[in-house]
């Protein structure tokens, strides 16, 4: 497996969790599913932007998703400290939520593929087991 498929896996998981809090809010949930886009977010910084940076065809698509990481980070602090039952919760879920999809789409749609063809197949198989292990780190 490549980074690149590696990380539409945990997108695809990220959007199913995210759309069963939206149907049913739950701060345990929410939780588990915030420390998971940490994760992902702080490896995915480390690891696969950093190594799309070197190109720089990709350094203002890295400049913005970190950016957007941020934003994402902060409503996630914001929502974690609420109450589901909060309507402010949902308001500011269904943002966030938006905002991820949003992120998503671009990273899959045009951010992924030219990296992934840049990079080629060796480099991105390459990356994979370093974004394993920097999520590991990130989880302990």
């Amino acid at each position: 497996m490549n980074v690149f498929e590696h990380l539409k896996q945990e997108h695809d998981q990220a959007k199913q969790i995210m759309e069963q809090l939206k149907e049913k809010p739950a701060k345990r949930e929410f939780q588990q599913l915030s420390k998971a886009l940490e994760q992902h977010m702080g490896a995915e910084e480390r690891v696969v932007y950093k190594a799309m940076d070197k190109y720089s065809e990709l350094h203002m698509h890295v400049l913005e998703s970190i950016e957007e990481h941020k934003v994402a980070k902060r409503v996630m602090g914001e929502i974690g400290r609420m109450e589901p039952k909060d309507e402010k919760w949902q308001a500011k879920f269904k943002v966030m939520k938006e905002a991820i999809e949003h992120h998503i789409e671009e990273e899959e749609g045009s951010i992924f593929p030219e990296a992934q063809r840049l990079m080629g197949d060796q480099r991105a198989e390459e990356l994979d087991t370093k974004y394993e292990e920097a999520e590991k780190k990130l989880a302990a």
